[in-house]
């Protein structure tokens, strides 16, 4: 893993332009924060896959019903760190690309996409948990909840899907 700090000392170096905005953002949003986001979705996902996940749903009810209400929960997680990951590279690479790009139209198009693509995918990871008024409801159905149509959530994810290609 690298750090921003190489990008961010070889930017003060050059000399067309000064260090700005993109070395600011950089600190908080480079790659190494998706690769941390990956790794939590795959720890997520092995302790997901050890409680049943990919099996067949008799095989985990018969060796341990409250498995699934684990599974489910640990899946909503696995949601979560996998669509910060996309969201925090393409982030990084969208400042980097601000630090090489001159023409005015292609930095505001830039900042466009990077503004409004971090702000649906936030938007999607509080969905993910916010979609019932007791959100346990959404891993455990036995907890009793009123819940958006689910057809909304499904289009919501769809439009962010194809918002962030």
């Amino acid at each position: 893993m690298h750090t921003g700090a190489g990008k961010i000392w070889l930017g003060r170096c050059s000399s067309y332009r000064r260090t700005g905005v993109s070395e600011s953002c950089l600190v908080t949003t480079n790659a190494d924060d998706a690769q941390v986001c990956l790794l939590a979705y795959a720890g997520v996902t092995t302790a997901a896959a050890k409680n049943g996940l990919g099996r067949h749903i008799e095989a985990v009810v018969i060796e341990n019903p409250q498995n699934l209400i684990t599974v489910g929960l640990l899946a909503q997680l696995c949601q979560v760190f996998a669509v910060m990951a996309c969201t925090l590279g393409k982030s990084a690479f969208a400042i980097t690309l601000l630090r090489i790009m001159t023409q005015r139209w292609i930095i505001y198009t830039i900042w466009f996409i990077l503004i409004t693509m971090n702000l649906v995918n936030v938007l999607t990871c509080f969905f993910v948990f916010l979609q019932c008024k007791i959100p346990e409801h959404i891993w455990n159905p036995s907890v009793p909840s009123k819940c958006w149509d689910p057809s909304i959530f499904t289009n919501f994810s769809l439009f962010v899907g194809c918002k962030s290609i």
